[in-house]
C-alpha cells in the first residue's frame, strides 16, 4: 500500500474494478411497545399501524473498488454492524440494491455459523461449505487451520464442550484461511491470549499487504489511518461523510468530543462539506500539509483506554507481580509468529533483553535502559553489514526501527565461522503493553541494500502498567514544563 500516493476524492465511474456497490440501501425496524400489539397489527384487517420504524441504515450509497482498503468509523449503535451484515448477505435490506463482487467472509460474530452439536472437525467442513467451498477444496485447507487455531485434540470434540475462547479461535481460524476476495474485518476479534492474538494481527497484515478488498470497522483513528486507503463516518444510519483517512478521521474525532451544544452543529457543517468536493480536498491537501495535527478541541488519545486496562492481559500469575518496581522474565513467554527472511547463510541467535547488570528480562520498567542483545553467526563471509532493530504493538504497528534506515555501518566485514555479540543499549520509553521485536541485517554495497536475514517477532516483552499513572498514548516523551504568569 503506497501511503505517499496522490489522493483524489473523486469517485470513478462504476465499472470491473468495482467490489462492492450500495445504492439506495436502507434498513429499518419495525418497534412495538409489547406483544399484543404485534399480535394485533398481525390481526388487524386494514393492516393498522400499532409499531414505529426504527432505520437501522438510511439510503447508503457506497462503492467499494477492488483491493482498496475501505474503514468504517462511528459510535456504538450508528449501523456499522448492519451495514456489514448487509454487505455479506447475512441481512436482506428494506430497500435499495447490495451488488458485491467474489467471496465474501466477514468476521463478525465468531463462530456464529457453527452447529454446537459437531465435532471442531465437521464444523470446518460445515463452515466452508457455506462459504462455497466443496469437500476436496476444503480438505486443502484443514492442515493450516488446525494449525492456526492449535487447540489440539479438542478439535474432535462437540463444539459445544468449548469455551468461549476455543470457539472463537476455531472460527477465526477457519474464517481467515479461507482465502476470500472481501473480507470484513471487525478489529475487536483478535481473540485469545496475547500471543494468539498476535498470531491473529499478523494473519490480519498479510490480508492487508495482499491487494484484497477489505472493510475495516474500528473505534481507532489511529488504526483507520495506519491500515486504510480511505473511509467512511457512520452516524445515525447514514453516511456523514467519506474520503482519505486523514480527512475522515479529523471530523470524527472533532464530532466526537464535541460538546452537547456544539454537536448538531458540528454535524451539519460535515454533511455540507461531504458535498462539496473541492473544499474537501483543499481541507485535505490542508491538513497534509500541516502534518495532521490533532484537531484544535481536542480528544483523547486512541490507546488510553488499553493502557488503563493493560494490567488485565497479564493473567493471574503475574497480577501479582504488577506494579512491581523490578524489571522480571517469564519462562516461556515467546512469540508464535516468528518468521525467518533469509538469503544468506548468516544465523541470528541468542536473541534477548537484559539490564545493565546483564540479568535477561522480558517484563519491563518505562524509563529504565536496557540491552538488546543477539549473537551473529556466519558461515559466509560479507562486507559493510548494517544492523536493524523494531519494535512493533502486537497489532503490527511500528513503534521504532533504529540501524537499517541510518546507513550506519555496524560491521565491515563478516568472515566465515566467526561470531558477533550485537549489544543495543536503549531507554524504554513505551508505556505499557505487550510488544515484539524484530532484527535484520542487510549488506550495502554501491548504494544497494540486500536482505541477508532478517527475523520478525524474535522476542516478545512487556512493560509493566504503573500504579496511578497519568501517561497514555504508546511513548512518554522526556519532558519539562514551565508555567509563567504573563501578567508579571
Amino acid at each position: 500500500m503506497n501511503k505517499n500516493a496522490a489522493v483524489s476524492l473523486q469517485s470513478s465511474a462504476a465499472g470491473a474494478d468495482v467490489a462492492i456497490r450500495l445504492s439506495g440501501v436502507s434498513k429499518s425496524y419495525n418497534l412495538y411497545r409489547n406483544k399484543q400489539d404485534m399480535v394485533k397489527a398481525a390481526l388487524h384487517p386494514r393492516r393498522k399501524k400499532y409499531h414505529t420504524e426504527f432505520y437501522a441504515l438510511k439510503n447508503i450509497d457506497l462503492e467499494v473498488k477492488k483491493g482498496e482498503v475501505l474503514g468504517i468509523i462511528g459510535r456504538n449503535g450508528c449501523g456499522k454492524s448492519t451495514l456489514l451484515k448487509v454487505i455479506s448477505k447475512v441481512l436482506t435490506p428494506t430497500s435499495g440494491t447490495v451488488h458485491t463482487a467474489g467471496n465474501v467472509v466477514a468476521l463478525l460474530e465468531l463462530g456464529a455459523g457453527f452447529n454446537p452439536e459437531f465435532s471442531g472437525m465437521e464444523n470446518i467442513y460445515f463452515y466452508c461449505s457455506l462459504l462455497g467451498y466443496r469437500k476436496h477444496e476444503t480438505d486443502k485447507l484443514v492442515d493450516e487451520i488446525l494449525e492456526f487455531a492449535d487447540i489440539g485434540e479438542f478439535i474432535h470434540q462437540p463444539i459445544k464442550t468449548y469455551s468461549s475462547g476455543m470457539k472463537a479461535r476455531l472460527a477465526f481460524a477457519v474464517s481467515i484461511n479461507v482465502n476470500p476476495d472481501i473480507l470484513i474485518l471487525d478489529e475487536v476479534l483478535a481473540v485469545g491470549d496475547e500471543l494468539f492474538k498476535r498470531k491473529c494481527y499478523a494473519k490480519m497484515e498479510q490480508f492487508f499487504q495482499s491487494g484484497k478488498t477489505i472493510l475495516f470497522v474500528s473505534h481507532s483513528t489511529s488504526a483507520i489511518k495506519q491500515l486504510c486507503t480511505r473511509a467512511v463516518f457512520l452516524d445515525s444510519g447514514e453516511i456523514l461523510i467519506e474520503g482519505p483517512t486523514k480527512l475522515i478521521a479529523r471530523y470524527y474525532e472533532k464530532y466526537l468530543y464535541a460538546t452537547k451544544e456544539n454537536e448538531s452543529k458540528i454535524k451539519s457543517e460535515i454533511i455540507a462539506l461531504n458535498k462539496n468536493e473541492k473544499l474537501k480536498q483543499a481541507i485535505y491537501n490542508r491538513i497534509e500539509e500541516d502534518g495532521d495535527k490533532k484537531a484544535v478541541n481536542g480528544f483523547l488519545d486512541d490507546f488510553e483506554s488499553d493502557n488503563h486496562t493493560a494490567a488485565i492481559d497479564f493473567g493471574q500469575e503475574e497480577l501479582e507481580k504488577t506494579f512491581k518496581k523490578e524489571p522480571y522474565f517469564i519462562p516461556d513467554f515467546e512469540p508464535i509468529t516468528t518468521q525467518v527472511l533469509k538469503n544468506a547463510d548468516i544465523n541470528i541467535i541468542e536473541n534477548k533483553i537484559t539490564t545493565l547488570g546483564g540479568k535477561q528480562v522480558n517484563c519491563l520498567i518505562r524509563d529504565e535502559t536496557y540491552y538488546y542483545e543477539c549473537v551473529v553467526k556466519s558461515n559466509t563471509e560479507e562486507e559493510n553489514i548494517n544492523i536493524s532493530f523494531s519494535i512493533s504493538t502486537d497489532k503490527g504497528f511500528l513503534v521504532s526501527r533504529f540501524g537499517g534506515k541510518s546507513g550506519r555501518i555496524f560491521i565491515p566485514k563478516i568472515n566465515k565461522f566467526e561470531e558477533y555479540r550485537i549489544k543495543i543499549r536503549f531507554r524504554c520509553s513505551l508505556n505499557s503493553g505487550t510488544y515484539y521485536t524484530s532484527v535484520g541485517l542487510q549488506s550495502c554495497m554501491n548504494s544497494e541494500k540486500n536482505l541477508l536475514i532478517r527475523i520478525n517477532d524474535t522476542l516478545v516483552f512487556k512493560v509493566l502498567p504503573e500504579e496511578n499513572s497519568l501517561f497514555s498514548g504508546l511513548v512518554t516523551l522526556e519532558q519539562e514544563i514551565f508555567i509563567e504568569n504573563n501578567d508579571r
